[in-house]
């Protein structure tokens, strides 16, 4: 099964980088460490570029299940959505600063990759988000891209404040997928795909 296949060496990659550090990371090392064939992790993922964004990915999607976990805790939760919805507001001032935003945008993941209290996998995800944020940079000054990672915010903190386990899997998901596809189209050289009928910056400003 593809979908199996990629959780399977996204997880690998993950082993790696925790263990060797990011260097080590590459098509053999992984395919070694998940069991795989050379072959079959090149076929899902071309490079060491797409290796490391998918277990950023990975390491996002595990950090959200372990968020939603805990909202059986409401203080936790309480704590935890008032932090990301101060980011929030801070990010609305900066919809037209791409610079601004993406270290705003740094902080409001590293606020989720904390919460759950595993520290190694916290520090994992904070230094592939810095390792790989030259690529966020390039993408997120595109147009409609801090439009749109806004509105994904938006949407993954409401799911946690409702304690909805699904949503904010979901809504984080979508998030993910569209930071590994926008970063993988910056890698290759190519500008990354604009969704139509997606609102900029410019256009939440004179909403707000």
């Amino acid at each position: 099964d593809g979908a199996l296949s990629r959780q399977r060496i996204a997880e690998a990659a993950i082993t790696v980088i925790a263990h060797r550090g990011f260097d080590v990371v590459s098509v053999r090392s992984v395919a070694q460490e998940s069991g795989l064939s050379a072959g079959t992790v090149q076929y899902h993922y071309r490079t060491r570029k797409d290796l490391l964004v998918a277990a950023l990915e990975r390491s996002v999607e595990r950090q959200t299940q372990r968020v939603m976990a805990a909202r059986g805790q409401p203080g936790h939760r309480a704590s935890l959505t008032r932090t990301l919805r101060e980011l929030l507001q801070a990010q609305a001032g900066m919809l037209d600063d791409p610079v601004r935003f993406l270290i705003c945008d740094r902080e409001f993941h590293v606020a989720i990759y904390r919460a759950p209290g595993n520290r190694l996998l916290a520090d994992f995800a904070t230094d592939l988000y810095t390792y790989m944020m030259e690529y966020r940079r390039r993408a997120i000054g595109q147009p409609d891209a801090i439009g749109r990672s806004y509105a994904e915010h938006e949407a993954i903190v409401s799911a946690i404040e409702a304690g909805d386990a699904n949503a904010a899997v979901s809504a984080f998901s979508v998030h993910t997928g569209r930071i590994y596809t926008t970063t993988r189209s910056v890698m290759e050289g190519q500008a990354p795909p604009i969704a139509s009928g997606a609102q900029t910056g410019k256009d939440r400003r004179r909403q707000a």
